[in-house]
């Protein structure tokens, strides 16, 4: 059989590929992910991993793509559920530990990626970390921390929406 190689740069790419190339017939396919739009690298992922694992594709950057839908992952539970959560009581405090465990799980996962992109999500993750501690500062007003809040959300539909380039 012939080998086929590929660079994926995008989720559609991925799509098509997996469309056209996909199936029991499938020539050996070794594929690079080459880049994503973080918010796609959950759908990219799943669709690069089935191909793996069910075709036997050879797919370059696969566990930090992985990872990286974890990343996505775990924004978007900040976004949803943990922001949310807190500013409609900044001192709930389960939703204060999950905020934590967000973080900390961010900071993990970006740092199993690597390269230079992987920064701004450590960094955010950092900073939520932070955020964190002020909620807990006494001296720290309910109108000040919602304010942050929103800037968090802010920050994480950015790092949502940004391409992210292996």
């Amino acid at each position: 059989m012939a080998l086929v190689v590929l660079a994926i740069t995008s989720l559609a790419e991925a799509e098509a590929v997996a469309r056209e190339l996909g199936g029991p017939h499938s020539p050996h396919v070794d594929v690079r992910v080459e880049s994503v739009v973080l918010s796609e690298a959950p759908a990219m992922a799943a669709i690069m991993y089935a191909l793996f694992d069910d075709y036997g594709w050879r797919v370059g950057n696969l566990d930090r793509l992985l990872d990286l839908a974890g990343v996505d992952e775990h924004l978007s539970v900040v976004a949803d559920v943990n922001l949310p959560r807190l500013a409609r009581d900044v001192h709930d405090p389960n939703a204060l530990a999950r905020l934590r465990d967000s973080a900390a799980t961010i900071i993990r996962l970006a740092r199993r990626v690597g390269g230079p992109s992987t920064a701004a999500y450590t960094n955010f993750g950092n900073r939520i970390t932070k955020l964190a501690h002020h909620i807990q500062d006494p001296n720290r007003s309910v109108l000040e921390l919602r304010g942050r809040l929103g800037e968090a959300a802010t920050r994480v539909n950015l790092l949502r929406s940004s391409h992210f380039d292996f």
